[in-house]
């Protein structure tokens, strides 16, 4: 008899067209192929579970993120969740004549009445799964897989996950997000090692599908820790986002439709929250493990950064550590360094005390897009916020920069100059600086 699987054959829909350029491979089917057995996956999770550095790593999270808790937006205040058109997360968002969201409300509160009604028999709207290209090297090319969410999941994750962004946002703490890479990057890089020591930059080989689910459902533990519901409502709304996200409906190109159990949907609202939260309590059993303190570490979905005082000698024992739970750790590609010229994070490094990018990246991200150019002015303000991510030390692109002024004479003053998806103080930024 097969052995179970964690993605689960459901039966086939309507196919959709999903085009793959020459050389690449079918991510889809290399997904199938890669999923480990549900039996694996519960070692795995037994084995977290009991780990007595797993304890500690939680402790330590609460102790840490205690002043951070939050409240839900009530499931009957839909107008107060953000959620942005032009996101690659969702799909749904914008119908032939105007946006769906008085439709997506709709939709979400019908959705909380059948999952209250159904529970655990409930099949929610699936994903759909898209496809796009990661910059690298052509002779290695990477095709990353995107699930799209439905429009009225999006609102109902974002009464929770929301809430939690916005604490994360505006207080100093562990995970780093909304800080503006250019100027709070190399600040906080060089706090970090003001106190010398070893940089640890750990590179994790396909981190969102190797979580295995007991540390997914401890997360999920944790964010309703972070924002505890208040009411019947709220409650009944986390139950069905923790559902969701641990029973994960996909659509695939074919007409396939799949239940994923085990790791991270790429189009959800708590995506870089799961993700985030997971990768900070591997840091802190890791740290638990070899006996080593350190009160500086920063994470951003799969990406990690902390330095130690005293190194691990042997760093093949992280590698060998954290595989027991079904992490895979690249050492290769990791980065364990004294040198604050070396460091790599959220794919910057550092020149001087300014952040910069490879001359590689920098002009393959002006080069392929992932909207349509459609105007000259356009394609300068996308170069000019790429000089800005580089710090300005990218000379390709500012020669491109000043060829694109020289060669397109335009009178940024005039309202239809202006790209629609930028807003108006980026221009004095971007264009005037």
């Amino acid at each position: 008899m097969d052995e179970e699987r964690t993605l689960k054959y459901v039966k086939r829909l309507r196919p959709y067209s999903l085009n793959l350029g020459p050389g690449n491979t079918d991510p889809y089917v290399r997904e199938i192929l890669e999923q480990r057995s549900v039996s694996e996956d519960n070692l795995y999770s037994q084995r977290l579970l009991n780990s007595v550095h797993f304890q500690f790593a939680i402790r330590r999270f609460k102790e840490e993120f205690a002043d951070l808790r939050s409240t839900p937006i009530p499931t009957n205040q839909l107008d107060k969740v953000v959620w942005q058109p032009n996101t690659s997360a969702g799909y749904g968002y914008i119908g032939h004549k105007r946006d769906n969201y008085l439709k997506a409300r709709s939709n979400a509160s019908r959705t909380l009445y059948d999952f209250d009604k159904w529970r655990e028999i409930y099949r929610p709207v699936p994903d759909k799964a898209f496809a796009r290209c990661q910059l690298t090297l052509r002779a290695n090319a990477k095709v990353r897989h995107i699930w799209g969410r439905p429009f009225h999941h999006i609102l109902l994750e974002g009464c929770i996950a929301q809430p939690i962004l916005e604490k994360l946002l505006y207080n100093d703490n562990p995970i780093y997000i909304g800080k503006d890479l250019h100027k709070d990057l190399p600040y906080d890089i060089l706090r970090l090692m003001e106190e010398g020591g070893t940089a640890y930059c750990l590179d994790f080989s396909r981190f969102d599908s190797t979580l295995c689910r007991g540390m997914i459902s401890t997360v999920w533990d944790i964010i309703f820790w972070l924002c505890p519901p208040q009411t019947e409502a709220d409650l009944l709304n986390y139950k069905f986002c923790r559902y969701l996200f641990t029973n994960n409906p996909i659509v695939m190109p074919d007409g396939k439709l799949f239940i994923s159990t085990t790791g991270l949907p790429s189009g959800s609202y708590f995506t870089g929250i799961v993700g985030s939260i997971a990768n900070l309590l591997l840091i802190y059993m890791l740290l638990s493990y070899f006996r080593r303190s350190t009160s500086k570490v920063k994470v951003l979905g799969d990406d990690s950064i902390f330095a130690l005082l005293i190194p691990i000698v042997n760093p093949r024992k992280i590698e060998t550590f954290l595989a027991r739970y079904g992490m895979i750790v690249n050492l290769v590609k990791s980065i364990i360094t004294k040198l604050f010229s070396e460091i790599v994070f959220l794919g910057h490094n550092y020149y001087g005390s300014r952040v910069t990018r490879d001359e590689f990246t920098c002009l393959s991200l002006a080069l392929y897009s992932e909207n349509d150019v459609p105007t000259p002015a356009f394609s300068i303000v996308r170069l000019a916020s790429l000089i800005y991510d580089s710090g300005f030390n990218s000379f390709g692109l500012l020669h491109i920069y000043k060829e694109m002024l020289s060669k397109h004479n335009i009178d940024w003053s005039l309202e239809d100059s202006r790209p629609t998806t930028v807003n108006h103080p980026f221009y004095e930024l971007f264009v005037n600086s």
